[in-house]
């Protein structure tokens, strides 16, 4: 059985799964963040502390896994390995 995402104003079950507390890459889902175009929102944290929303969607595929920090440390290490510093 599936947890739903249950709103706390109008308590309303909007039948989606809950990711509260779940890791994501860097990010971790901490609420609901609401329902846009029919798809679902989430704020989540990065361990950088920067907070984002990321569609559920994108969080579960993989496809955003940080605020933008991730890409930027890879950035970083690839043009380390390419300039020879270790």
């Amino acid at each position: 059985m599936k947890a739903v995402v249950i709103d706390p104003t109008t308590g309303l079950n909007f039948g989606r799964l809950n990711l509260t507390g779940q890791r994501f890459g860097r990010l971790v889902a901490k609420r609901f963040a609401g329902l846009e175009s029919g798809r679902t929102d989430w704020e989540c944290i990065c361990d950088c502390g920067v907070v984002v929303v990321a569609r559920a969607n994108n969080l579960r595929t993989g496809r955003t896994r940080s605020c933008g920090c991730l890409q930027s440390d890879l950035t970083v290490e690839r043009n380390k390995r390419r300039a020879g510093v270790r």
